[in-house]
Formats: structure tokens, C-alpha cells, sequence
């Protein structure tokens, strides 16, 4: 699972510039949106690092 750990930040990262150019076309208000953007990332992290670590191991 060391792994596992090592994809999160990686992964957090990737999600944090996606969502917040997505959202920003789509709201105005920054607290907002970073509200926004780590409710999402913190509800999906674990299964984003899940999905790349079966994809990985099936490689």
C-alpha cells in the first residue's frame, strides 16, 4: 500500500488544477470554489488512488 500513498499527492495535485479551471468558467466567488474543489477532491481521493493502483497492477 506504500504506494497507494505515494499517488495521493500526485494525484491531489491534478485534481486541485482540473477542478479549479473547470469550476472558475463556471462561478465567480474564490472561497467558493475552493470550498468546492477540496469537498470534491477530499470525496474522491481515496477512490481516484484506488482506481490507479488496479489499473497499475493489471499492467
Amino acid at each position: 500500500m506504500s504506494s497507494y500513498t505515494n499517488e495521493k499527492e500526485p494525484l491531489r495535485v491534478a485534481l486541485y488544477s482540473n477542478l479549479r479551471n473547470l469550476i472558475q468558467n463556471l462561478m465567480s466567488g474564490s472561497e467558493t470554489i475552493e470550498q468546492l474543489i477540496h469537498t470534491l477532491i477530499n470525496d474522491n481521493l481515496d477512490l481516484g488512488c484506488a482506481i490507479i493502483e488496479v489499473v497499475a497492477t493489471r499492467q
